[in-house]
């Protein structure tokens, strides 16, 4: 197994694990260096959230000073990369919540009785481009982003994300059923145009 800096898996945590001790001390190429490192998969997950890419820097930056100040210690790359993709996501959660405070958007009783299974999309999902998809969930209303993302890709159920987020369930599951109402729709747009265009 190889790991994400090209060397065997133990060699890379070995060097990720040299970076974090010197970086928690105040080395700044240290600190540069694990910057870089995380960057690469921390960036993807904020760029899911966030619909600039100013925003979603703000948050890996914030989620990088959390990594720093853990003062953890891990066994192996894997889980040093999971354990910070999750301190991301719970920053993520956080910068939602205090959005959502400021902004007081209040649903109505009656999206308790939405009952919404996990279905996946129509196959013509399959015909667009993951760049293309990424996009279309990107521009999702926030709060209908965020909980299309904490469910269908970061595999949290409506419970949870109605404890994180301090919503009811039923609010969690009516955001997800409008995602893919939304996204549904703009597939289907998107395909049609494009059969259209191979015709013309």
């Amino acid at each position: 197994m190889r790991g994400l800096l090209g060397g065997s898996a133990f060699d890379v945590y070995l060097q990720v694990e040299k970076w974090i001790r010197k970086a928690i001390k105040g080395n700044r190429k240290a600190q540069a260096e694990l910057y870089q490192y995380c960057f690469r998969f921390l960036m993807p997950v904020c760029n899911r959230y966030k619909i600039n890419e100013r925003d979603a820097l703000t948050v890996l930056n914030t989620s990088f000073m959390k990594i720093l100040d853990s003062k953890r210690v891990f066994s192996n790359e894997n889980e040093f990369v999971h354990w910070a993709k999750r301190v991301t996501i719970n920053t993520l959660i956080d910068d939602y919540r205090k959005t959502q405070r400021r902004k007081k958007i209040e649903f109505s009783a009656a999206l308790n009785d939405w009952d919404i299974d996990r279905k996946t999309f129509n196959e013509a999902e399959s015909k667009l481009s993951v760049e293309e998809l990424l996009n279309m969930v990107k521009h999702l209303p926030e709060p209908t982003r965020t909980i299309f993302n904490l469910f269908a890709v970061d595999g949290y159920q409506h419970r949870e994300i109605s404890e994180k987020l301090e919503i009811p369930e039923g609010t969690s599951k009516w955001h997800l059923f409008k995602a893919r109402k939304i996204l549904r729709e703009q597939i289907e747009a998107t395909l049609y145009y494009e059969l259209i265009e191979g015709h013309g």
